[in-house]
């Protein structure tokens, strides 16, 4: 769990639970039919309910297993002791993966009626790869959340990956890794599922196939080469800018993405009234002039306009002229002077920028060819 997981998906329906022993405050005990290997700590289980039903919310679902008294006796921590379960109404079952490593994690795909399992997943009432795709994103988000710490083996475990499997997915399980890493997360299938191609990245795999992540997006992130070697780059995945002579993060914290770069001859925003050969970049709602020559000084580089919210929306509308750079956005027509200052242009086709533009599609919008 620390770096590496696998979630096995099973059918098996697991050992039925004999007992629950809830003596002990902030922690229960499973009992269960001796099961098909070792169990440490470490282990996950998985419990569920075989019938329909008003289940009590406090066992279901995963647990680590924190210690184990032999083959069919396993001790659980919890934050709050459940109350007593009468197993002749609630049929419970325990279903452990049936590899020997405790970095294992077992994925139910049968019937379930555990609470959030029973909804559009129960075998027959929908399609087994949906059905599989939202229960191992729970698994995901479950096991990552309820982790152990205090299990020796797991003392400094950080949650390193999240899930998501709803309808709005459109049947795609979608995992992120939300820690910061150099390495990348990779997904290896090591078997197929009968019924179901398995695609990551949108590419059919087989089965034993590693596929990495795809690579993280810097939508705020310029990347500058080397003079006069245009092909290298310095450290262009590092996290922090400061730790790349080749990078400038441009406010990546505005979850405003860049949509245009063009030189701009002007006055400087970085000395006093003198002119200076910079970058303008252009965001949805922003407009930021960069000096290179200041980054690679150790000073100040990026420079933030005042301009009221206005960005640029329309990538290829994006142009030099004699007195300053032309853009639009789903306003209108816009110029940034060469004293910084934005300008309204499009006061004389307001009308028919308003009613004749489809403004949704300004980001794909460009001028043809004049012949």
């Amino acid at each position: 769990m620390m770096n590496l997981v696998t979630y096995e998906l099973t059918t098996s329906a697991g050992k039925t639970v004999s007992a629950i022993n809830t003596a002990t405050a902030g922690q229960f005990t499973i009992t269960t039919a001796a099961t098909d290997r070792t169990i440490v700590a470490g282990d996950w289980v998985y419990l569920y309910f075989t019938a329909a039903g008003s289940h009590p919310l406090s066992i279901s679902g995963w647990w680590q297993i924190f210690s184990t008294n032999g083959s069919t006796s396993h001790t659980v921590k919890i934050a709050s002791t459940p109350t007593a379960v009468d197993l002749s109404t609630h049929f419970v079952n325990a279903v452990f993966s049936s590899s020997a490593t405790n970095k294992d994690v077992p994925v139910y795909i049968g019937t379930d009626y555990n609470v959030g399992m029973v909804n559009g997943q129960v075998v027959g009432f929908s399609a087994p790869e949906i059905r599989i795709v939202r229960r191992l994103g729970m698994a995901i988000n479950a096991t990552m959340r309820m982790t152990d710490t205090s299990i020796p083996a797991y003392s400094a475990f950080k949650p390193w990956l999240v899930a998501r499997s709803e309808s709005d997915t459109g049947g795609q399980l979608i995992v992120k890794q939300p820690r910061a890493e150099v390495t990348l997360p990779a997904v290896k299938v090591l078997s197929t599922i009968s019924g179901a191609g398995t695609y990551v990245n949108g590419n059919l795999i087989t089965s034993t196939t590693a596929v990495p992540a795809s690579i993280t997006r810097y939508p705020s992130r310029l990347a500058v080469s080397y003079d006069n070697y245009p092909e290298i780059f310095d450290n262009l995945w590092a996290v922090n800018a400061d730790d790349s002579n080749s990078i400038l993060d441009i406010n990546s914290s505005d979850g405003q993405e860049i949509t245009g770069v063009i030189p701009f001859f002007g006055e400087s925003a970085f000395g006093a009234a003198m002119q200076s050969g910079v970058l303008v970049v252009f965001k949805q709602n922003s407009i930021y002039l960069v000096d290179l020559a200041a980054k690679a000084a150790g000073q100040t580089s990026v420079q933030r306009l005042q301009t009221q919210g206005l960005g640029c929306t329309a990538p290829y509308s994006i142009a030099p002229t004699k007195n300053g750079i032309v853009f639009a956005n789903e306003s209108g027509i816009y110029a940034l002077r060469t004293n910084q200052t934005s300008e309204y242009l499009g006061r004389y086709m307001e009308r028919n920028w308003q009613e004749k533009v489809d403004l949704g599609a300004l980001s794909i919008a460009s001028c043809p060819p004049i012949s």
